[in-house]
């Protein structure tokens, strides 16, 4: 999982940043789930292949992350 603050102005900067040490560690492209933080602080929220937006102010999101997580470790 690779956590993003959505509030950032840089975070396309950081996010590749942080996907180009995964990768070069070894870790596979499509295997990166970006999860963006503070998304009840945002108002436009970009198009996201293979991970979400997310608040963790919400119940709902907080359990969609851990059967997220269970499903990814136990399916």
């Amino acid at each position: 999982l690779h956590i993003v603050d959505a509030t950032n102005s840089d975070w396309r900067k950081r996010m590749k940043f942080i996907d180009s040490i995964l990768i070069e560690k070894g870790t596979e492209k499509e295997k990166i789930v970006t999860l963006f933080s503070k998304s009840d602080l945002i108002k436009i929220k970009h198009p996201v292949k293979n991970g979400f937006f997310y608040s963790s102010f919400s119940t709902e999101d907080i359990y969609r992350i851990k059967r997220f997580i269970h499903d990814f470790l136990f399916a």
